[in-house]
């Protein structure tokens, strides 16, 4: 929703006036912190521990602790790539208005879903066994009829 309000911002007025700047920059900071919570808490399962060596991870992992602490760090850079190109309607940098900005940017976001679908997956693999989620049958389909 936060980006959605800066991509109707950004289409109403442009980013040339400093109040619409600053807006869309706090809109996608905000929405940035928020969705990076949501992938540590909720999709990766981390900040439940404080046993000593897992601190902010979870009781239960199948990967070393480094391992947890680099994909955290990562993921807040990689979602963080956002700022890039928005050095383009600030400065004049030729790094933002060539096509090699759009390579990185879209090779740093299919690596930052790469890691985040390898932890969501260990994790909900950690949980499955945990809380025995396990389903042998999935219902048929049945079209309701009136």
């Amino acid at each position: 929703m936060c980006v959605q309000g800066g991509a109707i911002a950004f289409a109403l007025y442009g980013l040339k006036d400093d109040w619409v700047f600053y807006g869309f920059v706090a809109l996608n900071v905000f929405s940035t912190c928020y969705s990076y919570y949501w992938d540590l808490y909720m999709d990766w399962g981390l900040l439940r521990s404080n046993e000593p060596g897992k601190k902010y991870l979870r009781p239960k992992m199948l990967y070393p602790a480094w391992f947890y602490y680099y994909a955290a760090f990562s993921n807040l850079l990689m979602r963080c790539m956002w700022i890039v190109p928005l050095f383009n309607h600030k400065y004049s940098v030729w790094f933002t208005e060539s096509q090699a900005n759009i390579i990185l940017l879209s090779v740093v976001e299919a690596f930052r879903r790469a890691q985040w679908a390898l932890i969501r997956i260990e994790n909900e693999n950690v949980n499955n066994f945990e809380r025995y989620r396990n389903v042998l049958q999935i219902p048929e389909f049945k079209e309701m009829v009136e």
